[in-house]
């Protein structure tokens, strides 16, 4: 009897909601402890491993779901690298992110042809980005006229539909869809796109990654199941019975509910690996720095370059910056805030902070430089006790000291200030709890490729390693972004 035939013996039968369902006989999944990945730049965590340990153990055919911050993009790319005949590989992903997926395989995949990085851009006018990177760590982008025949490919949810004839024709071996909730309606064009890529490439694998898998209700999980394994459940009608507490409405079926939940998390559990942040906290660091680069129109940015001078210009570049780079930034807020955590961000000018809260105002509070005391520690309070205030963005010499905001975990900062690292990291420590064990706190910075936003990060460093190596004797600052053990 194979797996179909079980699951049809056992959930063939209706059976009363509230009676506990025998379940499904599955292998339950142990790491050995014995994975090494060689020849990369990063160092990998323990429970690291163990994931793509998971991956191998399901021939790259399963789930990843661990929280935010944990490594899902890491684990793929060891994953891919420790597989090297898995190529051609597609990464699908949301358009802020493609850089991120692009300079990451630097950490986690060692150097060769089929390991290139090409980013997959535009509806009508394509372009093949071949990505590099400089001695100093900088991108660089080579465009090419056709995609190789090999490679990691890495293409943004929105404009999947346009290139289905040529991912069609490339063929790849395995797809990673990366924050796979985003595929949760098959009405969108990016899932009937999906849908013909993997029925025309036929034994295509696939990994959706995501920690929020789930956003509203169990039918959300639907689409990616069945992405990974067709046969466990019989259709969506089916599904959407026994697990979402589907009824007949007099418009049609109501699947908006659940029912059956351990069923369905035991059935889960055999395709997917899922680790809390509180699972492996003994493992991560106080505080973990991730870079999140993105491209933006240069236009105006190349205007100031050229045509101004003077005191004013590097004010003015790092305000050019931080507007190109917002609505790819806001885009990246909500999705994190989907996770139903917490966050704070900090940015410098003015009109960057309020209009980070005008987006998202019905949930975040706002403090700046006209922010009296009082209202500052009523934000504070607001912050740390509502469940529907989700949000703090604020001035970064403002709301980055005095406040205590231990609610977040995360702090994303949009403005990056070259001069004083001190400055930043007070920031980051609004959200880390000193003297007890908490959960690891993530500092996100976004970086606009090829403006100053790649200077002052390097400053920030440089200053933070100078004075690390005066006061404290170390060689290494406060301020360091470490090469790996990130999202």
């Amino acid at each position: 009897m194979n797996k179909l035939e079980r699951i049809k013996a056992l959930y063939g039968k209706k059976k009363p909601a509230t009676k506990r369902i025998q379940h499904v006989p599955r292998d339950v999944f142990k790491p050995t402890g014995k994975l090494t990945i060689k020849n990369i730049s990063a160092t990998p965590y323990d429970f690291q491993l163990h994931g793509v340990e998971f991956i191998n153990h399901h021939n790259g055919n399963c789930i990843l779901g661990d929280d935010m911050g944990l490594g899902k993009t890491a684990q793929i790319l060891m994953f891919l690298h420790h597989n090297p005949k898995i190529r051609p590989a597609l990464i699908i992903c949301k358009s802020t992110l493609k850089l991120k997926w692009a300079r990451e395989t630097f950490m986690f995949m060692e150097r060769s042809k089929g390991n290139t990085a090409y980013v997959l851009n535009g509806r009508v006018k394509k372009d093949i980005q071949e990505i590099s990177l400089t001695g100093e760590g900088k991108i660089q982008e080579t465009i090419r006229k056709v995609l190789p025949d090999t490679g990691i490919f890495i293409i943004n949810y929105d404009i999947l539909d346009s290139w289905v004839k040529e991912l069609v024709k490339l063929f790849p071996i395995h797809i990673t869809l990366d924050e796979a909730h985003n595929i949760k309606s098959v009405k969108t064009n990016r899932y009937k796109a999906l849908k013909t890529i993997r029925k025309k490439t036929r034994n295509t694998k696939i990994i959706p990654t995501t920690g929020t898998l789930l956003e509203n209700r169990p039918m959300d999980l639907y689409n990616a199941i069945s992405m990974v394994n067709p046969n466990i459940f019989k259709n969506k009608l089916y599904f959407g019975k026994r697990y979402c507490g589907g009824k007949k409405n007099g418009f049609g079926w109501d699947f908006s509910g659940k029912s059956n939940t351990d069923e369905l998390h035991h059935i889960l559990s055999s395709i997917m690996i899922r680790r809390k942040k509180e699972d492996v906290l003994k493992e991560l660091p106080s505080k973990t720095r991730i870079v999140i680069p993105l491209k933006i129109d240069m236009k105006q940015y190349n205007k100031i370059e050229c045509y101004e001078s003077g005191p004013a210009k590097r004010e003015k570049l790092l305000q050019e910056a931080a507007r190109g780079k917002l609505d790819a930034a806001m885009d990246w807020i909500e999705e994190f805030l989907s996770s139903g955590e917490k966050l704070v961000v900090f940015a410098y000018h003015k009109e960057i902070v309020e209009k980070i809260y005008q987006e998202f105002k019905p949930w975040a509070i706002k403090v700046d430089g006209s922010t009296k005391a009082r209202d500052k520690q009523n934000a504070e309070e607001e912050f740390q006790t509502n469940k529907k205030v989700c949000l703090l963005v604020g001035n970064i010499k403002s709301a980055g000291e005095g406040l205590t905001l231990t609610k977040a975990y995360a702090t994303a900062t949009i403005e990056l200030l070259d001069h004083t690292p001190s400055l930043h990291l007070q920031a980051e420590d609004r959200v880390l709890r000193i003297g007890q064990d908490a959960d690891a706190v993530f500092a996100y910075y976004f970086m606009a490729i090829g403006t100053i936003d790649e200077e002052n990060i390097a400053e920030l460093q440089k200053r933070s390693k100078i004075a690390a190596e005066v006061m404290d004797g170390k060689d290494v600052g406060d301020f360091t972004i470490k090469r790996g053990k990130t999202k």
